[in-house]
């Protein structure tokens, strides 16, 4: 049992959560024609010493080392340390993949790594055309470049402090996408 134990351990516990929640939706007979992925932070008390050299550091997936440090709080409390968990559901609400982040971890770095690398995932495992939909931090001149390079469909809100000319060239480019959610509608229908 312990040697179980051990060995779970020492797995990469994203890649292990998104198998589990793959082989639930498939076992089902539940598709994955959307995605939607967003962060949430969860502010705590207290002292936490963790730092490189500290054994009781933890890996995140992104093999980053997580840390309860201050950043950027969603409860506006500035006096708490915040962490945050992004997580990503298919259309019915069921997830398909999250991560624990630190609390100063880039919300920017985070929805377009996980889109990409989501697309892969699901890719591998059979599903095609999925629709990955996205807060306005999904949305960089970088993202857009990657995700038209790798055919990836997304929806997002352009963020306000997006180049506006940029905007319109990379729109312009992505019109013929705009049907996206018909062909969703459609998707689900059949």
């Amino acid at each position: 049992m312990l040697f179980s134990i051990d060995r779970i351990c020492s797995l990469n516990k994203s890649r292990l959560f998104e198998n589990i929640c793959l082989r639930m939706l498939q076992y089902h007979g539940l598709d994955i024609v959307l995605t939607h992925s967003d962060t949430t932070s969860v502010s705590v008390e207290g002292v936490y010493p963790m730092n490189e050299d500290d054994e009781t550091s933890i890996q995140s997936p992104s093999e980053e080392l997580f840390r309860i440090n201050h950043g950027h709080s969603k409860d506006y409390r500035s006096d708490l340390k915040p962490f945050k968990i992004g997580l990503s559901v298919q259309e019915d609400g069921f997830p398909i993949s999250g991560d624990l982040l630190s609390g100063n971890a880039s919300v920017q770095k985070w929805n377009p790594r996980t889109v990409e690398e989501l697309s892969s995932m699901l890719s591998e495992n059979g599903y095609e055309d999925v629709i990955f939909l996205a807060d306005s931090a999904l949305i960089s001149t970088e993202s857009l470049h990657n995700f038209a390079l790798r055919n990836i469909q997304f929806i997002s809100r352009i963020p306000e402090t997006f180049n506006q000319l940029g905007r319109r060239r990379n729109i312009g480019k992505k019109r013929e996408r705009c049907s996206v959610l018909q062909d969703v509608e459609r998707r689900k229908g059949s």
